[in-house]
């Protein structure tokens, strides 16, 4: 007889897995920000990829996809185009956290970093280290190829908790 366990259960079980430390057998993914955009409701997705509660897996330590909001909400993979403009690229550092540089922002590290017990996205945010929560991108798609008009990060202070903006143009 098959044992079925309720989604509460299994999250439940996850939870003390990762509680624990132990090495889990198929990979946790932690929500770390999503990328808005002012061209359609589809957003990117940025998720932490856990080996264990303290260590972000070795190969593919991050994992970007679409969640197609504008049309019935289903996940999907980046194309290769889509990559040029919402890819990246992440390397390791001593202390276990990881740097992730966005392939549209190569110049403004990502640190991916457990910070509380949790995986988050550490980045500057007004000049104050931030949790970034999500982005958003206004863009002008009047012409054959679209220009960004201005980038908003939200975020929250990590000192002090506040919820913190900053508007990039380019």
């Amino acid at each position: 007889m098959a044992l079925r366990l309720s989604r509460r259960s299994a999250i439940g079980g996850v939870a003390a897995v990762l509680a624990s430390g132990d090495a889990v057998a198929a990979p946790v993914y932690v929500p770390l920000f999503r990328i808005e955009r002012s061209k359609n409701a589809n957003v990117v997705k940025y998720d932490a990829v856990l080996e264990t509660a303290e260590r972000l897996a070795a190969r593919g330590p991050v994992v970007a996809y679409w969640v197609l909001l504008a049309e019935d909400g289903r996940r999907e993979g980046l194309s290769s185009l889509d990559r040029r403009a919402y890819g990246f690229r992440v390397a390791p550092e001593p202390s276990g956290s990881w740097l992730l540089y966005l392939n549209a922002a190569k110049d403004r590290a990502i640190r991916v970093v457990l910070w509380q017990g949790r995986w988050v996205a550490q980045v500057l945010i007004g000049g104050r280290s931030a949790v970034l929560s999500r982005m958003y991108v206004s863009s002008d798609e009047s012409a054959f190829i679209p220009r960004v008009r201005w980038v908003d990060l939200f975020g929250v202070d990590m000192v002090n908790g506040k919820a913190i903006t900053e508007r990039l143009k380019p």
